[in-house]
């Protein structure tokens, strides 16, 4: 199922010359102030240190399918990566930075459902310690 991707206020349209009553609602605000519940974002944290990654697929898939905008998800998972306390600076770091690619790759038209894939593929290699030289950017 499909979510709404606003919380702003509705607007209905209305105008005295239409021949059929007014039935169509307009969102107001912009599609990144939703936010993500916490279990969501958690589910695909765990989903990436599991070092499954068909499970991380399932959970990018998920969080496409429901409608959740990947800025806002990207957003919420780097405060939960800088949040938690069992896993090193150096693999933070390595979060953090793929976290700040796949945002700027966003906000210049890149697919949603790749970058949350590459994001979750590489905090899963991070995560489980694999080291970057089997990446293929290098």
């Amino acid at each position: 199922m499909r979510k709404l991707q606003t919380r702003g206020p509705f607007v209905l349209i209305t105008s005295s010359f239409l021949p059929f009553p007014p039935t169509r609602l307009l969102t107001g605000g912009t599609q990144n102030n939703q936010v993500i519940p916490e279990e969501i974002v958690q589910a695909l944290f765990s989903a990436c240190k599991s070092g499954n990654f068909d499970l991380a697929d399932k959970e990018v898939n998920n969080i496409i399918a429901d409608g959740y905008p990947v800025s806002q998800m990207l957003s919420q998972l780097f405060d939960v990566i800088v949040g938690v306390d069992d896993i090193s600076d150096e693999q933070k770091a390595r979060i953090c930075k793929k976290l700040g690619e796949a945002d700027k790759r966003l906000v210049d038209g890149a697919d949603e459902y790749l970058q949350l894939l590459d994001v979750a593929s590489n905090t899963m290699r991070a995560l489980c310690n694999m080291p970057e030289e089997l990446s293929y950017e290098n």
